[in-house]
């Protein structure tokens, strides 16, 4: 068996079968060469046929089909030129377009930029109405509580000085009981003589008129509360 076989040998191999009238097939193409792989054989086999169909519709082609290859081969260069002065106006007016475009964008980023601008003003606005607002509501709070405790110490001092008229009504009765204690003491050192008669509690109850409590000191009002007050905090 024949071993490498090669696109020449399968060449041959055609041309001796074609010479004697033969049938060329991929079985008498092997035997004419004597052997090797029927893959091989095969490949070369299609090569050569594919080749001379190639070569057979290439000379078998028509006169008309000859003049218009001419023709174009010969207006070629005049249509590149008309192309080429067609594509003058065209490449300006894509330059123009390009230039407007990127005018456009230029704007368009302009805008953005103040869109963004005004974006950040506006949220500092809010949060500085926001922090207004807060300062406010801690003012009003801080108001009501102060309020509210001006109430309440307005409220101890009334009651401090209902307290304070008491306290100094008591003891402007037990001064004037001292008094009158002091006074019966020194009655009865002086022997009793020309002495008025010793008030005891009765008399101190009614009085020399009778009257319930007039032998007591008389109240004193909030004016003299007042009064009396002041003279205590100056001596």
């Amino acid at each position: 068996m024949k071993q490498g076989v090669t696109k020449e040998h399968v060449a041959a191999a055609v041309a001796q079968l074609r010479q004697r009238g033969e049938r060329v097939t991929n079985r008498a193409v092997r035997e004419e060469v004597g052997g090797g792989s029927p893959q091989t054989i095969l490949k070369h086999l299609n090569a050569l046929l594919g080749e001379e169909a190639a070569a057979e519709a290439k000379v078998a082609a028509s006169p008309a089909e000859a003049f218009a290859a001419k023709s174009g081969e010969l207006l070629k260069p005049l249509l590149d030129e008309a192309l080429r002065h067609a594509r003058i106006p065209l490449e300006a007016e894509v330059v123009r377009l390009e230039s407007e475009l990127a005018d456009i964008t230029a704007y368009n980023e302009e805008l953005l930029g103040v869109a963004e601008t005004a974006r950040a003003e506006a949220t500092a606005a809010t949060a500085a109405r926001a922090a207004d607002k807060e300062k406010e509501a801690a003012t009003v709070e801080l108001r009501i509580v102060a309020e509210n405790r001006a109430s309440a110490a307005e409220v101890r001092l009334a009651q401090m000085e209902v307290r304070a008229m008491t306290a100094e009504r008591k003891a402007a009765e037990l001064e004037a009981a001292l008094a009158r204690v002091k006074g019966d003491k020194a009655a009865e050192r002086g022997g009793g003589e020309g002495v008025p008669p010793r008030e005891g509690p009765a008399a101190l109850a009614t009085g020399p008129s009778g009257e319930p409590g007039s032998g007591l000191a008389p109240r004193r009002g909030p004016g003299r509360l007042a009064a009396s007050r002041r003279r205590r905090y100056a001596s």
